[in-house]
């Protein structure tokens, strides 16, 4: 709902697997769920693995903020 407003919304994905309900369907749009694309409207993803114990460059710089 808040990227509906114009908030950038960033979603966290697993590594490899992603989000399940890329595959729940049908209809499929391409290779993703309807589903998936109407609750994910308006947001960017991001593949990160939380639980390594050695994060990477990238994501050790990162840090989330809600404003």
């Amino acid at each position: 709902m808040l990227g509906d407003y114009g908030a950038d919304v960033i979603k966290i994905e697993r590594p490899g697997a992603g989000d399940d309900t890329r595959g729940w369907g049908p209809p499929f749009i391409g290779e993703e769920s309807a589903y998936f694309l109407s609750v994910n409207r308006n947001k960017r993803s991001l593949t990160l693995n939380l639980r390594d114990e050695q994060p990477s460059r990238s994501s050790s710089s990162w840090r989330p903020t809600l404003t």
